[in-house]
């Protein structure tokens, strides 16, 4: 069986929230349960209940060098920001360079021409489309025993929440393992 979660990383790759804003939002990610209604087996309707009484694993990662939080088999490397073109070779350049020049939290902000169409962009400007973020902090969330997390709706709000609650906005980030 294979492992999906929902990371949550500030914006600002340098954020670290208060651990008493951590602690709100681990505490608001432990309400979110799975529902009956989403119970698709005769098997698992007859455990339903159990499911509403285990919480959904919740834990958070700080780390002192910035990182790539990402989407794990989800991972998919950006394309240019600009024209869409594949940069594949010229991202793990750049992501080299990041590695080996420390700290990161200085180096993730250089702006390098893409080698497709001339244009200018940080790491940090590409589209990761949920599948990375850079960051020292993810909160995380074990989607398998969760429901909310899945709707359109739901989801938003889960968001807007999670950002009250650590006060910074935040890029989400689909990790399946």
């Amino acid at each position: 069986m294979s492992d999906s979660y929902l990371l949550f990383v500030p914006k600002d790759p340098c954020f670290i929230p208060e651990q008493s804003a951590i602690d709100k939002a681990e505490g608001f990610l432990r309400t979110i349960k799975k529902s009956d209604k989403k119970q698709k087996t005769k098997h698992c309707k007859r455990y339903a209940h159990l499911w509403r009484q285990i919480p959904p694993a919740i834990e958070h990662d700080i780390v002192e060098e910035l990182t790539l939080f990402h989407g794990m088999e989800n991972f998919t490397i950006p394309s240019c920001l600009h024209c869409k073109s594949d940069i594949t070779k010229w991202w793990d350049e750049k992501m080299a360079y990041l590695g080996e020049n420390l700290p990161r939290t200085e180096t993730i902000y250089t702006k390098w021409s893409t080698p497709c169409c001339g244009q200018e962009v940080s790491l940090l400007e590409l589209d990761y489309q949920n599948w990375g973020a850079f960051g020292c902090f993810a909160l995380m969330i074990d989607t398998t025993k969760t429901d909310i997390i899945h709707t359109e709706g739901g989801l938003s709000l889960v968001i807007e929440k999670i950002e009250t609650l650590l006060k910074t906005p935040v890029n989400i980030v689909w990790q399946h393992i």
